[in-house]
């Protein structure tokens, strides 16, 4: 799959002269463009929708595609850039969104104490959704309840544990 689509963006930027040029066609609804794209069968399915006899053009995904392209195939959607943005231009709308880089991973942290140095690894949500889905899973210490070491009741207003003290029951 990886291998195809190099090829159909070959083809893009062989009929438009690059990405970039192919990108500001698009913008400005060029019907050359929207001809050429909806010859190649998989741009095509992935996007074009057909309303009864009629192709509509899903403008804002392939303008995503383009762009994850033209990032020299980065890990992330997002420009190793801080800026404000919300997927068009700033001028045209109100609500501005932050973006930054990596915005769509998850940062591993696993330093414990401010001394200590740690290898902290940034998990994009696509492509290392198993090791996000363990570090969001329940972990071994959960729906446990605090016993007050005195008393052994488990209402701990009555009475505070003792220093360095603490019962846990499992249930």
């Amino acid at each position: 799959m990886e291998k195809y689509l190099e090829n159909i963006l070959k083809r893009i930027e062989e009929e438009f002269g690059s990405l970039q040029e192919a990108k500001i066609e698009v913008i400005n609804n060029n019907s050359r463009v929207l001809a050429f794209l909806s010859k190649i069968p998989k741009i095509k399915d992935k996007f074009f929708i057909k309303v009864d006899s009629n192709l509509i053009f899903l403008k804002d995904n392939f303008l995503e595609f383009l762009n994850i392209h033209l990032l020299n195939k980065s890990y992330t959607k997002y420009s190793n850039k801080i800026g404000l943005s919300d997927s068009s231009f700033l001028r045209n709308q109100t609500n501005v969104v932050l973006n930054f880089a990596f915005k769509d991973c998850i940062l591993k942290g696993a330093q414990s104490k401010d001394e200590e140095k740690s290898k902290e690894i940034f998990f994009n949500e696509i492509l290392a959704s198993d090791e996000i889905d363990r570090l969001y899973e329940p972990k071994v210490l959960c729906n446990f309840e605090l016993y007050n070491f005195a008393t052994k009741d488990s209402n701990l207003d009555s009475a505070p544990p003792p220093p360095n003290k603490i019962n846990l029951k499992v249930t």
